[in-house]
Order: C-alpha cells, then sequence, then structure tokens
C-alpha cells in the first residue's frame, strides 16, 4: 500500500532520500567507464536522482517544510468555500477549513451544490474509495465523501469521477496539532499534522476533471455520522477568484522545456490574451533553482563547481539537467540562459520597456514562446541560434534582447549576479510556488493544470462584476477545450465550425474515364513523400517526449516536494 503514516512516513522518506548523494557520488566515480553507454536509461536516471537529491537536501534552508504563514492559510480560503447548505445544524458561518486539490479543473466563480453521499459499502465498510464501484449506484448529481487512506489522492478522485460524482470531499485521519493539543481532535492513528495538509498530485492526475476538498477530522467524522444517521447533508462547493476592479492581473509559471500541457497552452492562449487586451495584466515567470541555497556555488578561481553544467554566475542560477546527462546535450545552464532570454523578451515587448498598448500583453512574447517551443523544444535544436532564427521569425529586435541580457548582469558560467534572474528567484519565494506548471490570477495560485479553457474561465471570473468583457466572458462554460479560442474571438462556440470538403467536382475534369492524370501521379509522389517526412518527425517527436516523460517521472518524485508541504498519498 501507500499509506501515508503521519511524521513517520516522512521521516523513513527522508532517511531514504539522504542515501542519494552516495549514489550520486558512485554514478560520478565511473562515469568514465560508462562513456559509450552514458544515453542508457539506467546511467541517466541514476545521475538525475543523485543530482535532485542535492536540490533535494539543500533547499530545506530556502523552502523550510513549516513556511505557511498564517497569511497564507487566509489567502487559501479565499480561494474556495466548502459549507454545508442543509441541515442547519452543521453549517458553519465562515464555511469548513479545507484544503484543496493541486489537480483537478474547479470552475472558478460558480458554485456547486448538491447531495452529499458516503462512499462506504459492504466490501469498503470505511468508505476509502480505493476501488471503483463497490456495488455503489448513487443517484445524479451527487458529491462524493470519502475517507484518508491506503491509496493517492488522485486515484480517490478518479474514482469518484468514474462514478460520476461532481465533486469528492474527503475526510482526514489525522488531528491538526493545536486540535489534539486542544482535545477538539481525539483518535487519530497517526501523529498529528502541524500544518494544513497538501493534496499534492501523483504526477498522474492530467485526467481528472472533477475538484477535490480535504475536510479536517473531526469535522469530517461529525458529517459522516450524520450520514450513517441517514440525515440527507447538501455540500456546496464554491471556487472564488479574488475581483478588485476592472482589471484582472494573471501570472504563468513556466519553464522553456514544457512539459506535459504547458507548450500546448502556450501555443493556443497568446490568441485569447489579444482579444482581452488592456483588461487583463499578464506576465509570465520562470522555475529557476537557487543555486546559493542548493550548495551549487563555487568560486571564480575554480574550474567549476558542484553541480557541473546545471549552473551559470558562479552557480547562482541552477536548472536540472533535462536530458539527464552531465555534459552531454542539453544542460541545465542552457535552460536557464534561455530562461532570461525570455524574460528579457517579456520585458521588452510586454513588461516595463514595451509600448503602452502591449503593457501586460506580450504578444511577441507569445509568438516566441509558441514558436520555439514547435521549432526549438529538441535535444538537436534547443540552442541559441534556434532561439535567435526564432526572434528573427516573430520580428524581434535581437539586439534589444542582448542588451537586456548584458545589462541585467549576463549568463556566463563565472559572471556576476543577475537582476532578471534575482528577481525570478524572489517572485518564486514570495508566491510559493511548489509545482509546474502553475498560474495564478489576482494573487489566487492554481497549481498542477494548465487548459486554455480553465485559465480563460478563472480570467473571466476575477473581473469585478458587471465588469467582464462582453462578448468575450460569455464563452465561460460554453465553450470546450477545443473550442475556447475560436469562441473567445467570435463570443460564440458555435461560431466554431470545421470546414467541409463540400464540393468534389474539380479537377480532372477531361479524364472522364477515371484514370490518373499526370499532375495527379505528381500529387500522389508529393503526398507520399510529405506523409514519409511527418511520419519521421512523428517519430523523433516520439521519441523526445519518451524521454521528457522519463524525466518527468523522477521530477515529479522531488520537484512537487522541495519545500516539504506536498502529500499524493492519502
Amino acid at each position: 500500500t501507500v499509506e501515508d503514516r503521519g511524521q513517520g512516513h516522512r521521516s523513513e522518506a527522508a532517511e531514504k532520500r539522504a542515501t542519494l548523494p552516495l549514489r550520486c557520488a558512485e554514478g560520478t566515480a565511473h562515469s568514465s567507464a560508462r562513456n559509450s553507454t552514458r544515453k542508457s536509461s539506467s546511467m541517466w536516471k541514476l545521475a538525475l536522482l543523485g543530482l535532485l537529491s542535492l536540490f533535494r537536501a539543500t533547499h530545506q534552508q530556502y523552502y523550510p517544510p513549516n513556511h505557511h504563514s498564517e497569511d497564507d492559510h487566509d489567502d487559501a480560503k479565499l480561494n474556495s468555500t466548502v459549507n454545508v447548505e442543509f441541515p442547519l445544524a452543521l453549517r458553519h458561518e465562515i464555511g469548513y477549513v479545507h484544503s484543496d486539490a493541486l489537480f483537478g479543473q474547479p470552475n472558478f466563480g460558480s458554485r456547486l451544490s448538491d447531495q452529499l453521499l458516503f462512499a462506504a459499502s459492504d466490501s469498503d465498510p470505511e468508505g476509502l474509495l480505493c476501488e471503483v464501484g463497490n456495488g455503489l449506484d448513487f443517484p445524479k448529481p451527487y458529491i462524493m465523501l470519502a475517507r484518508r487512506g491506503e491509496c493517492t489522492f488522485v486515484t480517490k478522485a478518479r474514482h469518484a469521477q468514474q462514478m460520476g460524482a461532481a465533486a469528492l470531499v474527503l475526510v482526514d485521519h489525522t488531528c491538526y496539532c493545536e486540535d489534539e493539543d486542544s482535545g477538539k481532535c481525539t483518535g487519530s492513528e497517526y501523529a498529528c499534522e502541524d500544518r494544513e495538509p497538501s493534496l499534492g498530485d501523483d504526477n498522474s492526475g492530467g485526467d481528472i476533471k472533477i475538484p477535490t476538498v480535504m475536510l479536517k477530522k473531526q469535522e469530517g467524522e461529525d458529517i459522516i455520522s450524520n450520514l450513517k444517521d441517514g440525515n440527507p447533508i447538501t455540500l456546496s462547493i464554491v471556487y472564488n477568484v479574488p475581483d478588485p476592479d476592472d482589471r484582472v492581473e494573471w501570472n504563468l509559471w513556466t519553464d522553456p522545456i514544457d512539459f506535459e500541457n504547458s507548450a500546448q497552452f502556450k501555443q493556443e492562449f497568446g490568441e485569447i490574451v489579444d482579444n482581452f487586451g488592456l483588461s487583463a495584466f499578464f506576465e509570465p515567470f520562470y522555475w529557476v533553482y537557487n543555486g546559493t541555497s542548493a550548495g551549487c556555488r563555487f568560486e571564480a578561481q575554480m574550474a567549476n563547481g558542484p553541480c557541473g553544467d546545471m549552473c551559470t554566475n558562479l552557480g547562482r542560477y541552477c536548472f536540472v539537467d533535462p536530458d539527464g546527462v552531465q555534459n552531454y546535450g542539453v544542460s541545465g545552464a542552457d535552460v536557464v540562459e534561455e530562461v532570461l532570454r525570455q524574460k528579457c523578451i517579456y520585458q521588452e515587448y510586454g513588461g516595463i520597456k514595451a509600448a503602452p498598448e502591449q503593457y501586460g500583453i506580450a504578444s511577441k512574447w507569445w509568438a516566441y514562446a509558441k514558436k520555439f517551443s514547435e521549432d526549438c523544444d529538441f535535444e538537436e535544436t534547443f540552442n541559441k541560434d534556434c532561439a535567435r532564427d526564432t526572434m528573427k521569425s516573430v520580428k524581434i529586435d535581437q539586439k534589444r534582447i542582448d542588451d537586456c541580457i548584458s545589462l541585467s548582469g549576463g549568463i556566463e558560467t563565472k559572471g556576476p549576479e543577475n537582476d532578471v534572474l534575482e528577481y525570478e528567484l524572489a517572485q518564486r519565494a514570495k508566491q510559493q510556488v511548489s509545482m509546474m506548471p502553475a498560474y495564478t490570477v489576482n494573487g489566487a495560485r492554481m497549481e498542477g493544470s494548465v487548459s486554455s479553457a480553465a485559465v480563460f474561465d478563472a480570467i473571466c471570473a476575477g473581473f469585478k462584476p458587471g465588469t467582464a468583457p462582453d462578448p468575450l466572458c460569455s464563452c465561460v462554460g460554453e465553450a470546450t477545450e477545443q473550442e475556447i479560442a475560436s469562441c473567445a474571438s467570435s463570443g460564440s462556440p458555435s461560431n466554431h465550425q470545421s470546414s467541409g470538403g463540400g464540393s468534389s467536382g474539380g479537377g480532372g475534369g477531361s479524364n472522364n474515364g477515371g484514370g490518373v492524370s499526370g499532375g495527379g501521379v505528381a500529387g500522389i509522389v508529393i503526398a507520399v513523400m510529405a506523409v514519409t517526412a511527418m511520419g519521421a518527425f512523428a517519430y523523433i517527436r516520439y521519441h523526445k517526449l519518451t524521454v521528457q516523460n522519463e524525466v518527468r517521472d523522477l521530477l515529479a518524485e522531488y520537484m512537487p516536494l522541495e519545500d516539504g508541504s506536498q502529500d499524493v498519498v492519502a
């Protein structure tokens, strides 16, 4: 099982992580003997695990496990409200204290209110929901209630979704320490929790559409007792986006590697941003590791630093090696350099140096990000030459970007501190982003999944009532993921239509006998060549994605857990 054993579980995990630097050292000691097979899966996985462990162990200084403040807790409650509508005896004045999942696609700005039904059955008396079905056949619509334990949060949500639930509400099995100390919560099987638990993604939650929340142990058990006694309960979940004025401010946390759906989002959403115009202010932020806190700094007189080619500027700014192999292919330093380039493109064309009509829109940044992910996101093309070709193709002044890079402090391996990259580190610490991809709308943070429809809905929900651009925001909840760009342009999902091949009377009219003309033969040859080329491209893309996904599997074990605050098991 993957049962969470509270603090003890975390201690065992910490002990395992402590052995990883040794494994890294062993891999380094024998690296010269394995140069001929350095592309092998076992080698780069071992190297990556070791390198990740170095970041993991030293990042505790920069992102301590219990870094959440009371203000953070209050902000989190602003994002969603969970309350019992009926009976009134169970209703709380300001709603139930709860944790929101870092997966799923909540419908921001709307209210979900349905009957609450407990997942217990003869084969699952505790209502753990670690198996789908269990003989249950609830009348829809409804919200599923289940207990925490024995399987991952994502597994429970997937089972609830497959059974037709509109949302999943979990009941914690562990008391908060403050509640246990005051006697409000008893009967916990595990050591108390000194912080609000985080419902992390187990790296398979991309298919989860329904929202998931978790209630405190004592309050959730009260609800279960009422349901067992036959008392019907109606529960509501409201996802709010702060809406202070008629202009929404939103950020996208990303990186040039573009795992999962991040690349697709950047290819699609630029047109929608143009439609919002100056009514929505956008700024991208980039995930960069603090090399100083990670123990990667080194002196200028040294040949290289302890983190190899993952860092720039004397080990100040780092990124995990994308292909997992040191001194080969794309390095972490290459990624940091591209981060700086892309941030400078934003500053020059969407940020503080942009023309007034582009401030907070950054059409050039979106155009560059789209074409870079299409043309340069390969091992062979992720380099400065491809970046320059991309800038040229979208009409970006390369001198302006070069000047921005230079004036900010440069990106040389032994260069000084860089102002732009320092700003990214400071923003990551301030916003406490611990998972990629992520986005914020009016300060409300959403992590773990980025889709055009979800971000569009959240932006529209962030406007002060009566100020959302019309008919643009009339697409909220009406357009599918495939229709959202067209709907945002036209104001109606019905205008998103594919053109059919309506006419068939043209071409080859003189060949009444049904033969193939010379032009037809040439067309067939060209078509065959095109299909062959597309097949080759598809294979290269598939191979690249396969490697990226394997690396992501490893990153998922560590990067989302970097601050010690993410739980993926229930």
